[in-house]
């Protein structure tokens, strides 16, 4: 599944593009993103990205087997692919110039 940012909300959360098709009109620029292997981690309870500080220190600590390990608020982070798409007669067209 490709997920994408609204071009005008840099550093808002990425979402699967039927979001966009529901919620935004034509003439929308999205940026296609792809996971972060290996980089930073995202906290859904705090909304923010994870600085090292993880795990049962954590007061919404929540281990995705219920015992110990990764917690199941911790998402991936997400990069630029460099590809630009915009939104037109509710389809997605490949983007140039923008």
């Amino acid at each position: 599944m490709k997920y994408f940012m609204v071009g005008t909300a840099i550093g808002d959360c990425v979402y699967p593009l039927q979001h966009f098709m529901d919620c935004y009109g034509n003439g929308t620029v999205l940026f296609e993103m792809k996971r972060d292997i290996g980089g930073e981690m995202f906290c859904s309870e705090y909304r923010d990205f994870v600085d090292g500080v993880c795990g049962n220190i954590c007061e919404y600590y929540d281990p995705c087997n219920g015992i110990s390990g990764r917690c199941s608020r911790l998402q991936n982070g997400y990069v630029e692919t460099g590809n630009k798409y915009i939104i037109k007669n509710g389809k997605l067209e490949a983007s140039t110039g923008l």
